[in-house]
């Protein structure tokens, strides 16, 4: 039957254009059983995928669930479509639906997961992927996800775990080392985060938040500009940045005052790095004022930080984290 021979070369032809032409073909004869039909709409929709006209994708895989209302494939399909769309609350109930016919259906909670962190239900992604990993405990990318939720929700010490976890299994990940250092930095576990940061530096050179994190965990507090410099200069940034970043690692350290530090802010930096570099700056100086017991001050620099920052860098992770021992701290 040539409608069948056409959904088979569809299966196997590779190319989205052709999967398009070939499936559409077989279904347009109406001759199809069901299960040529499901294949054949199931293909031309991950071909429409693949070329981004999620409309046409939702459609076909709508046309497979008239078909066959159990279609876990086609919900898990569906769910990525409607994601793409922006519209993840559809997403989300798609998945569930495809995990409630199949409850092993790992790239669905796996999937599911990072939809969740994708907006912020961090609890929800931490569920997800601890479940993938139930079902594929070799599921390095679900361990990864899920140390960095536990690190964007503070949890540190998870977030060391599941980030060694990874490592163990890829050591050339230098994010997931980058990470580990940090979350170290932040539960004070100084001689730990010093080695992590070293090693990512040793590996591509590091930026200025590894460089201060570095003299800070170590508790230098001699000459920690111009060593920040002379690193920085070996990487050919320009001069004022080498400048400032120097400056950042010596306020922290007590070498400078707080005027200096924002008067500093190199005017040929561009408007990005200008709007990274305040946040930071904002940071140290509430951790200066906390150290002072100026506690109303420091609360409203680190809301500063926190609200500013880029989402996932050190300084929001840290500002937050901040915020919440000055509320506990409000409450004893």
């Amino acid at each position: 039957m040539a409608a069948i021979a056409d959904v088979k070369a569809c299966v196997n032809v590779g190319e989205p254009r052709k999967m398009v032409g070939l499936c559409g073909r077989a279904i347009r004869t109406g001759k199809l059983p069901d299960k040529y039909l499901i294949m054949a709409y199931s293909h031309r929709a991950y071909a429409y995928v693949t070329r981004e006209q999620y409309r046409h994708a939702l459609r076909d895989y709508g046309a497979v669930l008239r078909i066959d209302s159990r279609d876990a494939d086609a919900y898990a399909g569906r769910a990525q479509v409607n994601n793409r769309m922006d519209n993840w609350r559809a997403a989300v109930e798609d998945y569930a639906t495809a995990i409630q016919i199949r409850p092993d259906f790992t790239a669905a909670y796996y999937n599911r997961g990072l939809v969740y962190a994708q907006h912020k239900q961090y609890e929800k992604a931490v569920a997800d992927f601890s479940k993938t990993l139930a079902l594929a405990p070799k599921e390095v990318d679900a361990l990864y996800n899920r140390a960095y939720a536990h690190y964007l929700l503070g949890r540190f010490d998870r977030a060391v775990r599941d980030f060694s976890g990874v490592l163990k299994r890829q050591p050339e990940n230098i994010n997931a080392l980058k990470l580990r250092g940090e979350s170290q930095f932040l539960s004070g576990k100084w001689q730990s985060a010093a080695a992590d940061i070293r090693k990512t530096i040793e590996r591509d050179g590091g930026d200025y938040v590894r460089f201060l994190l570095l003299y800070v965990s170590e508790k230098r507090t001699a000459g920690a500009a111009q060593k920040a410099e002379e690193n920085l200069r070996r990487r050919n940034e320009s001069v004022d940045l080498q400048t400032w970043y120097g400056l950042v690692t010596a306020f922290y350290l007590g070498q400078i005052r707080e005027k200096a530090l924002r008067n500093a802010i190199p005017e040929r930096l561009s408007a990005a790095e200008q709007s990274e570099s305040i946040p930071l700056i904002d940071y140290y100086i509430a951790e200066q004022r906390l150290n002072e017991g100026r506690l109303e001050e420091a609360e409203r620099l680190f809301q500063k930080a926190e609200n500013s920052a880029a989402k996932g860098t050190f300084e929001k992770i840290a500002a937050g984290q901040a915020l919440k021992r000055l509320e506990a701290r409000k409450q004893r």
